[in-house]
């Protein structure tokens, strides 16, 4: 599973939705996520990836494009 699917999931997951409806360049405001919605998903991510994410990245975070290339980054630079 890619990075990419694997985010797709969790956001699916975190606002209980089919991944299938979830678009790579979708926005957060365009799915509806609020930031309870945005506290679910970063612990997701987490838990997905087994990192930690720093909350000043997660603020940053406002699409699942950007959710995918933030992660994309941790998961290669992790050792």
């Amino acid at each position: 599973m890619t990075v990419e699917e694997r985010v797709i999931k969790v956001i699916a997951n975190a606002i209980h939705v089919e991944a299938a409806k979830i678009k790579a360049d979708a926005t957060f405001e365009e799915l509806g996520i609020d930031s309870l919605d945005g506290v679910y998903i970063v612990f997701g991510l987490e838990e997905e990836f087994n990192i930690t994410i720093p909350e000043s990245m997660a603020q940053q975070i406002k699409s699942v494009r950007e959710a995918v290339n933030k992660l994309s980054e941790v998961v290669t630079a992790a050792p």
